[in-house]
């Protein structure tokens, strides 16, 4: 595990070369932060069965993000290998998963056979990985980098593509809180959202999300929220229970943007999506601010 401290937060990271029996088939490696812990070594954060359960890699912790669109998966045949970015090459599970569902058809999950290789290197306050994919006709380089700030903990990712064709990918994050008694999941700065109808999601005001009664399944539930036009930043107030709030921001505008939960977690899980043509790279962030100045901004 690595850590970056300063006298406010301290957060572990996973270390892609010695924690491999903490990976799955889903989450990137690379960046993948497990845990923050404020200045009394509280735990911020949590997973999807509880924290007094077991870790499950399938599900996660902490902060996962993850790529969901995988270069060749159009042309494999049934058992092939495809390549899952930021994981490396993992068997799909036999069918697709139902809906709501995260955990594949019967319970059968993705395999992954073979992960890839991760340089890791500090530079002060952050932590920076890459790795490089060779599959098929592609070769795609990937870069995770790290930042803490304060009580600001930053994530970026850039993809370049050495490949000869474009790459398509599909990129999201899978933060994972504690979720309120009330059940509000978080405010959006912006002058109203559009929420999917769901029996298990209420729109609060003009721009909150409230869960009602969700399940206990790991699984959980989640629903659609649509921002204005003019939003072209993600910027999400979290409830908290340790620092008052999160504060959730991008530097990008989610083409697609579900809320997500069940008994014991919450989740806003921004999407990306980029085509990389030949030569070039893409850069996008996110940042965590855990409470303190600047959150109730």
């Amino acid at each position: 595990m690595l850590t970056l401290r300063n006298d406010q937060l301290s957060v572990a990271v996973l270390d892609p070369r010695a924690d491999r029996e903490l990976l799955g088939p889903r989450f990137c490696a690379g960046g993948y932060v497990l845990q923050v812990y404020d200045a009394n070594e509280i735990p911020l954060l949590t997973r999807p069965q509880g924290s007094s359960q077991p870790f499950d890699p399938y599900h996660g912790e902490g902060l996962p993000e993850a790529f969901s669109l995988s270069p060749g998966a159009d042309r494999a045949q049934l058992g092939e290998p495809v390549l899952v970015l930021g994981v490396g090459q993992v068997r799909p599970a036999p069918e697709p998963a139902p809906a709501e569902s995260t955990e594949g058809t019967g319970g059968v999950r993705p395999e992954p056979l073979e992960y890839s290789d991760w340089s890791v290197s500090r530079n002060g306050a952050g932590i920076e990985m890459r790795t490089e994919h060779r599959f098929l006709e592609w070769r795609i380089e990937l870069v995770r980098l790290l930042q803490l700030e304060g009580r600001t903990l930053s994530s970026t990712t850039g993809v370049r593509n050495h490949s000869n064709v474009p790459l398509i990918f599909q990129w999201f994050a899978r933060p994972l809180f504690p979720l309120p008694p009330d059940g509000r999941i978080c405010r959006f700065a912006c002058d109203s959202i559009y929420l999917g109808e769901h029996p298990h999601f209420v729109r609060e005001g003009d721009t909150g999300v409230t869960t009602q009664a969700p399940p206990a399944s790991t699984d959980g539930v989640y629903t659609r929220v649509g921002l204005p036009e003019d939003c072209r930043q993600l910027r999400a107030h979290i409830p908290h229970p340790v620092t008052g709030e999160v504060l959730l921001t991008s530097d990008f505008r989610p083409y697609h943007l579900p809320v997500w939960a069940n008994s014991e977690a919450c989740s806003v899980q921004p999407y990306y999506q980029h085509v990389v043509i030949a030569g070039l790279e893409e850069r996008w962030s996110l940042a965590y601010t855990f409470g303190g100045p600047g959150a109730g901004d």
